[in-house]
């Protein structure tokens, strides 16, 4: 399931930052949030219009970081994620990956023994790529930021936290194991839904109650 851009995603971005304000994320994570919101935005766009207008700086808004636009490497890593985003959405549906607790994509190999062979290189190179991806977006976004060592270990754990919240009901994705994230797993969106609370670093499907703020949403009733 792709994003769409436009009204909806200023009122869901005023909705992230009202919730984090609440919470106890301070104004540097409601930053970095609002970043990562956007990037991950983008990679899911199937508007290219949209995506070049935001990857043009047109968007930058909410590029909290101040650039007149993205880099050429965190650009170049964003559409090449975009390309292939949905056939990293099909077989996270087929089970076949899931997202890790580092923000990196695991094949499942219990179950992925199960495929064809040509079917498991195609998987095997797709998940590289990713990951590769990933990590140039992870490391130019640190350095955008100029984040000390320690803010910089902690960029692949925000874009977790914002992909985990993206994903759809039966998706596998690996719980927080760093405790100040799993604390705030345990106070997002997704954990209430689990009957017990999920062990730091488990392996667990998103329960079929959650609503993903990806999912399409059923058209409001006519007012009579």
């Amino acid at each position: 399931m792709r994003w769409h851009t436009g009204i909806g995603g200023l009122l869901g971005a005023a909705l992230i930052v009202l919730s984090l304000m609440s919470g106890c994320h301070t104004s540097h994570d409601i930053h970095i949030t609002l970043d990562i919101r956007h990037i991950e935005s983008v990679v899911a766009s199937d508007s290219p219009a949209m995506q070049t207008r935001d990857l043009a700086g047109d968007m930058t808004a909410g590029f909290v970081s101040g650039q007149a636009e993205f880099t050429p490497v965190l650009r170049e890593a964003v559409l090449s994620r975009n390309l292939r985003h949905d056939e990293i959405r099909g077989f996270l549906e087929k089970g076949l990956i899931g997202e890790g607790n580092l923000g990196l994509v695991e094949v499942r190999l219990e179950t992925a023994a199960q495929i064809a062979e040509p079917d498991k290189n195609r998987l095997a190179s797709l998940v590289a790529e990713e990951n590769e991806d990933r990590q140039k977006i992870y490391n130019e976004y640190a350095q955008i930021k100029g984040l000390d060592i320690g803010g910089w270990s902690e960029v692949p754990l925000h874009f977790a936290e914002e992909i985990r919240q993206q994903l759809m009901p039966g998706d596998w994705f690996q719980v927080p194991g760093h405790p100040d994230f799993y604390t705030r797993f345990l106070e997002g969106p997704i954990a209430p839904f689990f009957p017990t609370e999920p062990t730091p670093s488990a392996w667990v499907q998103i329960p079929a109650a959650y609503m993903s703020p990806s999912a399409p949403r059923e058209a409001a009733p006519p007012m009579e």
